[in-house]
């Protein structure tokens, strides 16, 4: 772009040229900083609004630890410890040999429910290798249809440790 002014008292006049993309670049990077800088004061702006802590503090309850219930399936049914029950338990399967008394696993978890209604249950599960899938995902529907929702798949090994050493009190505890 250029630019050509008259010269005055029998001179001749001045042509010369502007640049622009320099002056584009130096306007843009002038913007960006200011946008930066127009994020960060608000980012470090105090609220001064906020509520003033409680002077009660002997009325805070502290936080409850979740129940934890465990089922452990494998090919000769559930290997269950529910939090209302001494020691783990086995529910076999079926006398066809094909069947998994899941009935029997939710009537126990009802009973789990029922003895501890206000508590927060979480539900540790896992399945051996050998175990059909759909057994696995029956007891994720049996705990889903009872309203337990706090649902933790684990490894079937450490469940199984920890599920033998409730069953058999002497024996050294899992970790």
């Amino acid at each position: 772009m250029g630019v050509s002014l008259p010269g005055g008292g029998g001179k001749r006049g001045l042509d010369f040229e502007i640049n622009l993309v320099p002056f584009i670049d130096l306007l843009s990077c002038l913007i960006s900083f200011l946008l930066v800088t127009a994020v960060w004061t608000q980012l470090a702006r105090i609220d001064v609004n906020q509520p003033l802590p409680s002077q009660n503090n002997e009325e805070t309850e502290p936080p409850v630890e979740p129940v934890e219930a465990r089922i452990l399936i494998d090919k000769e049914g559930y290997l269950v410890h529910l939090p209302h029950e001494p020691a783990a338990r086995r529910i076999a399967i079926d006398a066809d040999g094909i069947t998994y008394k899941r009935w029997e696993l939710a009537e126990g978890l009802k009973k789990m429910r029922e003895a501890k209604p206000n508590d927060t249950i979480k539900i540790k599960f896992a399945s051996t290798d050998d175990a059909k899938y759909k057994e696995y995902i029956g007891v994720l529907d049996t705990c889903l249809g009872l309203g337990l929702t706090d649902l933790m798949p684990t490894v079937a090994a450490d469940l199984a440790a920890r599920l033998s050493a409730s069953m058999n009190p002497g024996a050294p505890a899992a970790p």
